[in-house]
């Protein structure tokens, strides 16, 4: 589809959702980004360079991973687990530091805890679903609402942790250990880890993890939910990860899936978007790309509750390695194209909102 072609079918959508557009206004965690650099060994006065920009851009939401084999790395003995907060409660630090709210995603099953084989990011055996549950209820008690972080980091602007994912891309054989998904081992995490989250944090915003677009979500959807019927009453949102090669075809995805919610029970959830973005070395594709889905986005008859862009900031050092291009902004801090149409579209929704 050519570029030309994209833009009219983009802007003729845009045109049937556009009535509707002055009755909703935005809190400024409905805009996030991902910020995998609070983990990835940069610097501490990057990184507070970084966040800073991010909070002057108007998100209000740091995507970062909650990673179970990080904070517990040892089996339990007997009775005791023994939960290491040190790196998350720096991270948690840094964002709350700069007025932004994390947004956590539950993800990757310690080595004890894994299938034997499994690679980093696989998902805990069935005997340690109620271990894995248990950890994302701790979770919520030390940085949601009333939280021991909180009570610790009295100093800190207090911004608990109010939306919990479980688990990343559980449809994609990398955020699997490299195997074939399970939706029947996912729906069991998911309807575990859910429970225990509401019994510590009632008012918890449970997420069903971002679904890769390209992991044929509509399937795995249907399976897990077919799995455990009940989770139609568990979730309060459905993540997703449109990804699309230009905005035209990241909007039928996201078009696709939606009606794929409508069927299974799940009408009255919203759609998360929890990562979006492109990887490109030419950032003009990707800022016609973010200045497109961040219209279409903001619209109620799209029922998205979050549009979280991945990624801030990108290594840039090996040409033919995506991870590497997906940046919207310079290892100084400075915004690319695609940042700065990322701020204005964050600005726009703000005015029109109030």
């Amino acid at each position: 589809m050519s570029i030309r072609h994209s833009l009219i079918v983009v802007l003729a959508a845009m045109l049937l959702i556009a009535p509707d557009a002055a009755a909703r206004s935005f809190g400024p965690d409905f805009w996030g980004v991902s910020t995998p650099f609070l983990a990835d060994g940069t610097p501490p006065d990057a990184r507070e360079r970084h966040l800073a920009r991010i909070h002057r851009m108007g998100a209000g939401a740091a995507r970062i991973a909650f990673s179970w084999a990080e904070v517990e790395p040892m089996p339990p003995r007997r009775a005791y687990r023994g939960y290491n907060w040190r790196g998350l409660d720096n991270r948690i630090a840094n964002l709350a530091g700069h007025r932004l709210r994390a947004y956590a995603v539950l993800n990757d099953a310690p080595h004890w805890a894994r299938e034997p084989g499994a690679r980093y990011f696989g998902p805990p055996r069935e005997q340690y679903i109620s271990h894995f549950a248990g950890f994302a209820a701790e979770a919520a008690l030390r940085y949601g609402p009333g939280g021991t972080f909180w009570a610790e980091h009295p100093n800190l602007p207090y911004m608990p942790v109010t939306s919990w994912e479980i688990w990343n891309e559980p449809n994609h054989p990398f955020f699997w250990g490299e195997r074939k998904p399970s939706p029947r081992r996912y729906a069991a995490m998911l309807s575990a880890a859910a429970s225990m989250i509401r019994a510590a944090q009632p008012e918890a915003n449970i997420v069903f993890g971002g679904l890769s677009g390209t992991g044929k979500p509509v399937k795995y959807l249907r399976r897990v939910m077919a799995a455990q019927p009940h989770l139609t009453g568990q979730l309060d949102h459905v993540g997703f990860h449109p990804y699309g090669r230009n905005a035209a075809a990241g909007l039928r995805r996201i078009n696709r899936f939606r009606a794929a919610l409508d069927a299974n029970g799940l009408g009255g959830v919203w759609i998360e978007i929890t990562e979006d973005g492109m990887t490109t070395r030419h950032d003009a594709r990707r800022k016609r790309y973010l200045k497109a889905m961040a219209r279409l986005v903001v619209h109620p008859r799209m029922r998205i509750s979050r549009y979280i862009v991945h990624t801030w900031v990108t290594p840039e050092r090996k040409k033919r390695e995506p991870e590497h291009w997906y940046g919207i902004a310079k290892r100084n801090g400075s915004l690319k194209p695609s940042g700065k149409a990322l701020r204005r579209a964050i600005a726009a929704a703000d005015r029109a909102g109030r």
